[in-house]
């Protein structure tokens, strides 16, 4: 039974609906001195976002551009996302094509072997502006989704030199997608998109140039429409952002959140870069034993006062004691020297405290923005590192479902439409079974090792116990797992032509002994031709008998 609170009268106590006889949530009192004041408008996504996204992005490139670590961490985020060897590892669905696991490992080879000459030609094949490879654009593209929240890419259609290739991609600048000529938002053109009436996207506006182009002169003053897709299916314009609420247009950096911590903490650093500067100064002033009347009357008396200085301190032999000069002053003067001293009180603490608040609004680690390892042990660092993993594969994810996964399928249209690429005839067309033909993954850089011994145990073991495969190990690590068995296999022919033994014996095992034991450990297992049970089995027993001979014996 549950008991209930009586009041000075004995009756139950009516239950206080607020603090100071608020609402029921104390986060809707309007009273309370933490929540006095603080009544936000109830605002949609694009109301919210769309009139300071201009504002907001602008100050997030300037902080790029000019603040290190701001600097440090788009590269780091682009690094492990993408990195410089963004690879496809094609997985087409041949349940749902109806064909074998053997026919599609066999199909996905030939399609990644002629993406890859494609992808990485260093002509810029796949780049409308004939300079990147693939992983640059992707790079590029998710450095746009970085700073500006969003990323747009272009598919274009034009003649390659020394190549059949007719599709390539350019990246497209967020900040020329907006409504034509500034118009204001509508229902169904906001932020410079069209929206059908569920609010999905049906054609997008550029702006021929970049607004602050001023050589682009008129030109710059127009606008092209592109409508998402064509009729069959293949993409024109490729938008892409996390959509955080229901009915959001446009994208939004994380910096948003974190960008005024950011001015604080680079503010603070300069004035307290200024102060270890001024505090590296010293100022020397020479004090005369003479007031302002007694000095007027001095002078008055000697016109020559400074000359006369000069002849004193010419005349005092100049002293110097190991090549440093000794100063004599004139007769009642003194040279008094003076430093600035303003320590940097807590800056380290408070450093610390502002880029932790910054890190966790970025999703990655503290150490890996601001680069200190100083507090980190293992632990520490393995839980920081996976965290970070976690966040970034999501990234990475919904970026390659978003960007690099449909310009592989408008690359495997083209490839098919060329013959290069050849479908059997029992499956279905290409646009009929699209996300089978174009089910894939995309292979990243390595996750990296806190502890290589530790780690490369805990992979063994995962595989041992069947809860993870080869193909999920190396793609964590960056590489094909049929790549490395190919190599093993090409490594262990080659060992074998060449007289070596099939691989290195693997170290030995040490053996486990009980906690009262001495510290001998049994010898190997085949030095009487045994198993290793047995003679761990035997080594035991001897073990036991000799200490109850001990025991009898006392």
């Amino acid at each position: 039974m549950n008991g209930v609170l009586l009041g000075p009268d004995g009756q139950p106590m009516a239950r206080m609906v607020g603090a100071a006889g608020g609402t029921p949530h104390r986060a809707a009192d309007p009273f309370s001195r933490e929540m006095a004041g603080w009544n936000p408008g109830l605002l949609s996504p694009d109301a919210a976002w769309l009139d300071d996204r201009d504002t907001v992005v602008a100050r997030t490139a300037d902080m790029v551009r000019n603040n290190g670590l701001a600097a440090g961490a788009v590269q780091r985020q682009v690094d492990a996302v993408i990195g410089s060897d963004f690879r496809l590892s094609y997985r087409p669905d041949y349940t749902a094509l109806g064909k074998t696991a053997s026919w599609a490992r066999g199909f996905a080879r030939e399609v990644e072997a002629a993406f890859r000459s494609y992808a990485y030609d260093v002509r810029g094949t796949v780049d409308a502006g004939g300079r990147l490879t693939l992983p640059a654009i992707l790079g590029l593209a998710f450095r746009h989704v970085l700073a500006d929240g969003e990323a747009i890419v272009v598919p274009q259609w034009l003649p390659r030199p020394g190549t059949n290739w007719r599709t390539c991609f350019q990246v497209v600048d967020p900040d020329r997608l907006s409504n034509p000529y500034h118009a204001m938002d509508t229902e169904d053109l906001r932020g410079g998109i069209e929206l059908n009436d569920f609010g999905g996207p049906e054609a997008y506006h550029f702006q021929t140039g970049h607004p602050s182009d001023v050589w682009a002169g008129f030109s710059a003053q127009q606008w092209t429409r592109l409508p998402r897709m064509t009729d069959h299916g293949r993409f024109r314009v490729m938008h892409h952002f996390e959509q955080e609420e229901a009915g959001q247009t446009r994208g939004k950096s994380r910096f948003a959140a974190v960008l005024e911590r950011f001015k604080m903490q680079e503010r603070w650093a300069n004035t307290e870069l200024q102060a270890a500067l001024i505090n590296a100064l010293f100022v020397a002033t020479l004090e005369s034993p003479f007031d302002p009347a007694m000095f007027e009357q001095m002078v008055g008396a000697l016109p020559n006062y400074t000359d006369e200085r000069l002849k004193f301190w010419n005349s005092s032999g100049k002293p110097q004691i190991e090549g440093a000069r000794i100063l004599h002053t004139f007769p009642g003067e003194t040279l008094n020297f003076s430093t600035a001293s303003r320590p940097p009180a807590g800056y380290a603490d408070f450093e610390r405290a502002v880029l932790r608040y910054i890190s966790a609004g970025l999703g990655i680690g503290y150490e890996q923005l601001a680069q200190d390892w100083s507090q980190t042990n293992y632990s520490s660092a393995r839980a920081s590192m996976l965290e970070t993993w976690k966040f970034l594969m999501a990234r990475r994810g919904a970026f390659v479902a978003g960007m690099a996964t449909p310009m592989f399928g408008c690359w495997l249209e083209e490839a098919i439409d060329l013959g290069i690429v050849t479908l059997p005839r029992s499956t279905p067309s290409f646009w009929e079974a699209y996300p089978a033909w174009t089910r894939c993954r995309w292979i990243g850089p390595a996750r990296g090792w806190v502890d290589p011994e530790k780690e490369a145990k805990g992979i063994g073991l995962r595989l041992q116990h069947g809860v993870s495969t080869l193909q999920i190990e190396a793609a964590e690590q960056g590489a094909e797992w049929d790549e490395i068995l190919e190599q093993q296999a090409a490594e262990q022919a080659l060992r074998v032509e060449l007289g070596l033994s099939v691989m290195p014996p693997p170290p030995p095992e040490e053996t486990a002994i009980d906690a009262e034991d001495d510290g001998d450990r049994a010898g190997p297992a085949n030095q009487m031709g045994l198993s290793a049970k047995l003679a761990e089995y035997e080594a035991r027993m001897s073990r036991l008998a000799h200490r109850a001979r001990v025991r009898n014996q006392g």
